[in-house]
């Protein structure tokens, strides 16, 4: 697909809400089953390309701060 495809696609799991949201499909059960008391994703960075091999992708990385 073309990189404008792919940053659009990033940017819905990047999104707080929505069905393909990663930080909303994480703080659905904020206690992991009950294995800890809370959780949050606090931070989304390292927006950016990495090439695997020769394929490029895009790539986050979500920070979860756990009380347990």
């Amino acid at each position: 697909t073309s990189a404008r495809t792919g940053q659009d696609q990033l940017d819905d799991y990047c999104d707080s809400t929505g069905s393909l949201s990663v930080k909303a499909a994480i703080e659905a059960d904020t206690t992991l089953g009950g294995t800890v008391m809370d959780l949050r994703v606090t931070e989304i960075s390292n927006y950016s390309a990495v090439d695997i091999g020769e394929t490029t992708y895009l790539q986050a990385t979500f920070v979860v701060s756990i009380i347990a």
